[in-house]
């Protein structure tokens, strides 16, 4: 079985998972739905003991012209591994890892197909989330952000979330992932590879990027380790700064009022 979805573009999509049964049928029909899709789909099981690891076998064995790929590690080897294990894997011009949570909605490689042919050291695209803050947010000031994104701006956990990204995966492989084991690790990466080049930001692309209610609890506690690499990291402008504060006070505050 397969869809209309015919065109194939030169990126890799690299799904990390781990007893994700609750979330991946989600993602599997956010694939579904494109009309463009990844010329490689990598799914890796990160020792997961729930049927999630059958429900992908299942998906790869009715959509067999997809060029769907499965590894899975015996053990867990930690999340921030399985993203340097994906950027490793790789065999196209661009990579891009989507969480098991989320999930890609509908147009959503058509839209960033023309901005793959480009110059562009990477692309971001838009999210939308459970959180009503987070797509409040990106109704308002999503149309601001010009496509050429400022390098001084820090758009990830606001206006887009990691699994949104298109990296350039030779780039990708010389700029692992750091640890994402604390809040702003993700933007911290990601300002270091923006500052090789420059970043589109593709409005109309959209990632649907899950908030769990355990992440409030956990931030509060591991933003520090980002301040810390703010004070040496050269391209952290005022704006970084400002990014901040917002997650250790305003945005941990709102973040209680949604759930």
């Amino acid at each position: 079985m397969t869809t209309a979805a015919e065109t194939k573009l030169d990126i890799t999509l690299g799904v990390p998972f781990q007893n994700s049964a609750a979330y991946l049928p989600d993602l599997l029909k956010g694939l579904q739905i494109q009309s463009h899709l990844p010329a490689q789909i990598l799914f890796v099981d990160d020792g997961s003991s729930d049927e999630s690891l059958d429900m992908v076998g299942t998906f790869a064995a009715r959509h067999r012209g997809w060029n769907i790929r499965i590894d899975r590690n015996q053990s867990s080897i930690g999340i921030g591994a399985v993203y340097n294990q994906i950027a490793i894997a790789s065999r196209q011009t661009w990579v891009q890892i989507l969480d098991a949570d989320d999930y890609l909605l509908k147009g959503y490689y058509r839209e960033i197909a023309p901005y793959l042919s480009g110059s562009y050291a990477g692309i971001v695209t838009a999210a939308r989330s459970n959180l009503v803050l987070l797509d409040l947010l990106n109704v308002a000031a999503g149309p601001l952000v010009p496509k050429n994104l400022p390098r001084r701006l820090p758009v990830l956990g606001g206006l887009a979330t990691r699994s949104g990204v298109v990296y350039r995966t030779a780039e990708l492989q010389g700029e692992p992932f750091i640890d994402p084991a604390f809040d702003g690790s993700d933007i911290l990466h990601l300002s270091k590879l923006r500052a090789g080049g420059c970043f589109a930001y593709v409005r109309k692309a959209r990632v649907y990027y899950r908030v769990h209610p355990s992440a409030v609890t956990s931030r509060l506690e591991s933003v520090s380790p980002y301040r810390r690499q703010l004070q040496h990291h050269p391209n952290a402008g005022l704006l970084y700064r400002l990014d901040y504060v917002l997650r250790k006070k305003a945005f941990a505050w709102l973040r209680k009022l949604d759930f």
